[in-house]
């Protein structure tokens, strides 16, 4: 699994994202092929340092995320109308 589009330089934004709880070279696969699978993405993960770093193309979509409990119905709201419109996945693993 991966992306379509291989070529970073297409990628506008990269981000690195600290993951929590990884041990073996499974929970990488799995975890980038959570980001690959969604639209516009190039994910790579590295078990050792625990970072994700994960390439987006330009959109004009707004990308939400998650820091605070109390940021928790922002972002369940808008991934679900995000859902609705056909826009995110149902799921991210299968």
């Amino acid at each position: 699994k991966g992306p379509a589009d291989r070529d970073a330089s297409h990628y506008a934004h990269t981000y690195e994202v600290k993951v929590d709880g990884m041990s073996c070279e499974n929970c990488v696969k799995r975890i980038a092929n959570a980001f690959n699978a969604m639209p516009g993405t190039m994910a790579s993960v590295d078990l050792a340092s625990g970072i994700a770093t994960v390439r987006t193309l330009p959109c004009s979509e707004t990308w939400y995320g998650m820091t605070y409990l109390s940021d928790l119905d922002c972002v369940k709201s808008a991934l679900s109308d995000m859902r609705s419109r056909g826009i995110y996945p149902d799921r991210l693993l299968d």
